[in-house]
């Protein structure tokens, strides 16, 4: 993936702009929302890659890479 992950920090900053900018909180499907979800998504990823990471070679299955590879798929903005 190209850039650098969005921290949980970085969202909640955006979050708190866009609510300073509208007056009334963040603007749904807006910037926050996105950086919300990307961030969402990067957690995701992580989780699963780590999971199958941790496993004995001998133990993973096609299973798992397929998981591992929806959500990258979903990272990157695929269904």
């Amino acid at each position: 993936m190209e850039g650098h992950p969005i921290t949980q920090s970085e969202a909640s900053t955006i979050a708190a702009n866009e609510s300073d900018m509208t007056g009334r909180g963040p603007i749904k499907g807006g910037t926050a929302a996105t950086a919300q979800s990307i961030y969402d998504r990067q957690q995701n990823f992580l989780e699963k890659a780590g999971d199958i990471a941790r496993k004995p070679i001998d133990e993973i299955t096609k299973k798992d890479a397929a998981e591992v590879q929806s959500a990258e798929s979903r990272l990157a903005g695929g269904p």
